[in-house]
């Protein structure tokens, strides 16, 4: 359980910071398809949720960041693009 986590955070990270397109909606699948990931952008907020097997397992919950110096950095977000890679 803590690499599915571990995995979702670095996966959140990547499609928060990535440069392309503007989506407003993103989903990632895990190559068996049980796991889904979606990163939501709705009024300059962006969400995530997560399923297992299309349950819901991680609500949909705001996704922000909080700096070192106790800066939140949670609106005016967007997604500015996607990029896909595999690894085996």
């Amino acid at each position: 359980m803590k690499n599915l986590f571990s995995s979702f955070g670095i996966f959140i990270l990547a499609l928060a910071f990535m440069a392309c397109s503007s989506p407003k909606n993103v989903q990632v699948s895990s190559p068996n398809g049980k796991y889904k990931y979606e990163l939501l952008l709705e009024d300059s907020l962006l969400y995530y949720q997560a399923f297992y097997e299309g349950t819901e397992i991680v609500e949909k919950s705001l996704l922000g960041f909080e700096l070192s110096n106790a800066t939140l950095i949670d609106q005016n977000l967007e997604i500015t693009g996607i990029e896909e890679t595999e690894v085996n």
